[in-house]
């Protein structure tokens, strides 16, 4: 199952967070995900990163440590060819 996780940093972990997703995106996580794509808004603090996930738990699990940056959240997808 795909799933959106939506990290809004805050203005003070700015260039933290950038550096982190720079440096790591979400490919050092284990337990199953499989990263599709990470994307950063131009005009908006905030990161999106799709990611195939076979449990939500394990999504909640790679989430954890990015709380630090901010507001995280996540939620299941489906491309536009399934509906």
């Amino acid at each position: 199952m795909l799933h959106m996780i939506e990290v809004k940093y805050t203005q003070e972990r700015r260039d933290e967070a950038l550096a982190y997703f720079q440096e790591h995106g979400m490919t050092h996580y284990d337990g199953g995900l499989v990263v599709k794509g990470l994307w950063v808004s131009t005009t908006e603090r905030t990161a999106y990163a799709l990611v195939e996930a076979a449990n939500p738990a394990e999504v909640d699990a790679a989430c954890r440590p990015l709380e630090e940056f901010g507001e995280v959240e996540h939620r299941a997808v489906i491309t536009a060819d399934e509906l």
